[in-house]
């Protein structure tokens, strides 16, 4: 299921893939930015706002129920950072055509809505409204308040703030906070005007219409919209400093320690394919060398697992331990990737992790929003290629590229989130 492309006018674009395999379809719609810090916060509030209203259905109940007319199609606004980017995505899944009782025209109607939702939001004069905004903060304020109840995922993010210190778009929670707390009303839709103005709309369909009917609806709904093409930063490897180390006490008996490792291999790189399977003999998966190991056969660790930031060439180990442990754990996960340095890895080793990562790609057949998310992404930075090149790419990767790209690895960031309280943990932290 290769995406057919048409370049509909200087603004819009369509990637499509007509299948009937799936009942339900997906349509979606992106902008894509290069990331600025002062933007960030803006961008989270934004994706709240636009789906509180729009001038044809100016507010949720009634966008809602324009929705439930369309067969409960759904429609999610999101924000992703793409290495040096960021996308601010629209995603609607619908029932296709095909399958619908009467004659209604699901897609049309779900274009009408988001064009309706990105183009004509409801605004007060050169303002979104205030009471919008205000309820927005608090949501977005909330949600990164919250965070500290997942040990896990606050100690990943504290540590992806250290390791990503030199990089000065990258936001941190504290200033995604205080950014996201001042907001403007007024400001806030200036960035908005500001966002169109600067991007290209690009559209991505899975489903039973033709790429040109998909295309003629595009531009019945978006004809008008007058963007220009998205400039986008490629992927590029963060270099080695220096070893960073923080140690953070908190109200919790588990230790969550966390080890940022450089790599220097991106997606679209040669070398891509080697990374990721690294990555996934290193504890990419529950037949990896940390689980196996330091989880399953020494019991250091609750959790302990790995995973490869291919935007910016960075494996993450994250792993939960007694405290007490901290120092015999840290050596072990340590110990794992010398092992692998070394040509220590085991032919099962080796085949089940190409059998795990062939395996996620061959899935993403069975499902339109991932067969988005491959195809997406990668025609953004100029990849050309299908999951079936990639299952044969990682088919053909040698033991001795894995081995090559392990020896690249360097230890960059160590952040040990110290629980200080005694007594068991609460919370089931186990894989």
């Amino acid at each position: 299921m290769t995406p057919i492309k048409i370049r509909i006018n200087e603004s819009l674009s369509l990637s499509a893939i007509e299948t009937d395999k799936f009942k339900t379809g997906m349509v979606s719609l992106s902008l894509t930015v290069p990331l600025k810090k002062d933007a960030a916060a803006a961008n989270m509030l934004l994706s709240g706002v636009l789906r509180r209203g729009s001038v044809k259905y100016p507010s949720m109940a009634l966008l809602n129920r324009r929705l439930d007319e369309l067969y409960a199609a759904d429609i999610e606004i999101k924000n992703a950072r793409l290495g040096k980017n960021n996308s601010f995505i629209i995603i609607a899944e619908l029932l296709n055509n095909t399958f619908v009782p009467d004659n209604t025209d699901v897609l049309d109607g779900v274009l009408e809505v988001i064009s309706d939702m990105i183009l004509h939001p409801l605004t007060s004069g050169d303002s979104f409204p205030e009471e919008s905004v205000r309820k927005e903060k608090q949501n977005v304020c909330d949600a990164i308040d919250a965070e500290v109840n997942n040990p896990r995922a606050y100690a990943l993010n504290r540590c992806a703030e250290l390791m990503h210190s030199e990089d000065r778009d990258f936001s941190t929670v504290a200033e995604l906070r205080a950014a996201a707390e001042a907001a403007d009303p007024k400001e806030l839709y200036a960035h908005y005007k500001r966002l169109l103005d600067s991007s290209e709309l690009s559209f991505f369909y899975v489903g039973c219409e033709t790429p040109e009917r998909v295309a003629e609806l595009i531009e019945k709904h978006f004809g008008g919209f007058e963007g220009r093409r998205s400039e986008v930063i490629p992927y590029r490897a963060e270099k080695f400093i220096g070893l960073r180390r923080r140690t953070e006490p908190f109200e919790a008996s588990q230790g969550k320690l966390c080890l940022g490792f450089r790599v220097g291999v991106c997606s679209g790189e040669e070398r891509y394919f080697a990374a990721v399977l690294f990555n996934e003999i290193f504890g990419g998966s529950p037949a990896s060398k940390l689980f196996m190991n330091v989880r399953e056969k020494m019991s250091l660790c609750y959790y302990c697992s790995s995973s490869y930031d291919s935007h910016f060439g960075n494996i993450t180990v994250s792993s939960g331990i007694e405290v007490s442990n901290y120092e015999v754990a840290y050596r072990a996960i340590l110990s794992q990737l010398e092992d692998i340095k070394n040509g220590r890895i085991s032919e099962f080793e080796f085949s089940a992790a190409k059998k795990s990562v062939i395996n996620i790609f061959r899935q993403m057949n069975d499902f339109p929003y991932e067969l988005f998310a491959f195809y997406s992404t990668r025609e953004l930075f100029g990849i050309s290629a299908s999951p079936e090149e990639y299952m044969r790419r990682f088919e053909e990767v040698t033991l001795d590229e894995v081995i090559e790209v392990a020896r690249g690895a360097v230890l960059d960031t160590v952040y040990f989130l110290e629980g200080i309280l005694g007594g068991e943990e609460e919370e089931d932290e186990e894989e």
